[in-house]
């Protein structure tokens, strides 16, 4: 994400081979346009954000994505497929992430990774967890010393989400956690919970107090 988000902090297209791990910014011996680097950004975000994957000799466009949990919705215009070309709507619709394929070439066959993901013609129908979490993205000054949370560790159970947590100690951090079952009667140990708004809900977790990083672990349960 750091390397995506310096694209948009120095020249257009530039995607730099090497960065500072302690400052926003690219180290000086780097090199800003190159091939690898620049997949470097690409192949995840459509291999992994959008989880697509090609077989056109077997007809088949497999979609299993992994989308931030503040993202309501999404498109995709132009995907190809043969010589052919689509567009991908992903929307949430209560506990499911639906993804339609629209202008599908004839003979198309969508498929899906996703546990429990159903297949109805032209559109997937993946189940959502109960619960998601993101973290705020905000792009920091050119330069500027690292201070951005940092998630190390995520455990997942059938009423539970655990993180372990990097960040600043004495600073207070916000997360947005998602709801995506009713009536989860949601609890937070180490963090506060906040506010629902529009399916979305802060949470703010305080480091204590320490000389530079210091992990914290939190836990939701439902």
């Amino acid at each position: 994400m750091q390397n995506a988000d310096l694209t948009w902090s120095q020249d257009l297209g530039s995607v730099t081979e090497l960065l500072s791990g302690r400052f926003f910014q690219p180290l000086g011996r780097s090199s800003a346009h190159q091939l690898w680097s620049s997949a470097m950004v690409i192949s995840p975000v459509v291999r992994g954000l959008l989880g697509l994957t090609w077989d056109v000799p077997s007809h088949t466009l497999s979609v299993t994505p992994h989308l931030p949990a503040d993202w309501q919705d999404a498109t995709v215009r132009n995907v190809p497929f043969g010589n052919r070309r689509l567009d991908l709507r992903f929307t949430r619709s209560a506990s499911e992430l639906v993804v339609d394929a629209i202008h599908a070439p004839p003979g198309m066959v969508l498929a899906s990774q996703a546990p429990g993901a159903r297949m109805q013609a032209n559109t997937i129908h993946i189940p959502l967890p109960a619960v998601e979490v993101a973290m705020k993205s905000e792009l920091p000054e050119f330069g500027a010393e690292t201070r951005q949370l940092k998630v190390l560790d995520q455990k997942t159970s059938a009423h539970s989400c655990t993180l372990t947590l990097a960040g600043i100690g004495g600073e207070t951090y916000e997360l947005l956690l998602r709801e995506n079952a009713a009536n989860l009667n949601l609890h937070a140990d180490g963090a506060t919970l906040g506010a629902s708004n529009r399916g979305l809900r802060t949470v703010s977790v305080e480091f204590p107090a320490a000389s530079g990083y210091a992990t914290k672990t939190v836990t939701f349960s439902w």
